[in-house]
């Protein structure tokens, strides 16, 4: 029997802080897509295990 998981969703801004990553680029970086963000009701979401490559 498969087990699926759910991923934790959260704030582009709560992930930039976790991470070290300064919250304009990481929002620079969601709008050109190159980290998995989405948009949700006008705030940029991203999965809370993405961890940015260096």
């Amino acid at each position: 029997m498969p087990c699926f998981r759910q991923k934790k969703i959260i704030p582009l801004a709560r992930w930039a802080s976790q991470k070290g990553v300064k919250p304009n680029v990481a929002a620079n970086k969601a709008k050109r897509q190159t980290i998995p963000a989405f948009r949700l009701r006008e705030k940029w979401m991203i999965p809370e295990e993405f961890s940015p490559s260096k």
